[in-house]
């Protein structure tokens, strides 16, 4: 985590606790801190955040609770698996400030690795020099294009498109 911290590069962490086949991948919050304390932001889901928390269920208000525990990390707490058939609504948390990303949720497949995709496409616009909300906002918005144009891959579930076809 030093050495991550010392290159002075924006640090997006995707604090994935288990694999998409349901399985643990042993990672935990404490095990996570020292990357924590260097993430320019951490993309944690529902479940992965309750985790950061260490709380088993929901506390009542989670994106005040994040903001209150982690208050100097900036967190992108994901809602693709949210309860409501109609609408996302991812929100960014920094201390008792949340921007929501409120948008239509998008009928099909849940492609395999989009969490990664999103924090990866999120990096990347923060190491071109966008500001953090800008960054989210187009990464979110990129990932709903793409989620749309999956395939099925050979394990049977559908998967993020390997190449941008567009010139």
């Amino acid at each position: 985590a030093d050495l991550v911290a010392r290159t002075g590069a924006p640090v997006v962490l995707d604090p994935v606790l288990r694999a998409s086949d349901g399985g643990s991948l042993g990672a935990t919050a404490h095990g996570l801190a020292p990357l924590l304390a260097v993430a320019t932001l951490v993309t944690p889901n529902r479940d992965e955040a309750l985790a950061l928390l260490d709380a088993a269920t929901d506390p009542g208000d989670l994106p005040a609770d994040l903001g209150l525990r982690f208050p100097t990390t900036a967190i992108l707490l994901k809602d693709g698996h949210g309860t409501d058939p109609a609408r996302v609504v991812d929100r960014l948390i920094l201390g008792p400030r949340v921007t929501p990303f409120d948008r239509p949720r998008i009928a099909g497949p849940d492609p395999r690795g989009t969490g990664c995709a999103l924090a990866t496409a999120i990096a990347t616009h923060l190491a071109g020099g966008a500001p953090l909300e800008l960054a989210v906002a187009e990464a979110v918005a990129w990932l709903d294009v793409e989620r749309t144009r999956g395939y099925p891959g050979s394990d049977g579930r559908a998967h993020l498109p390997d190449a941008d076809p567009r010139p």
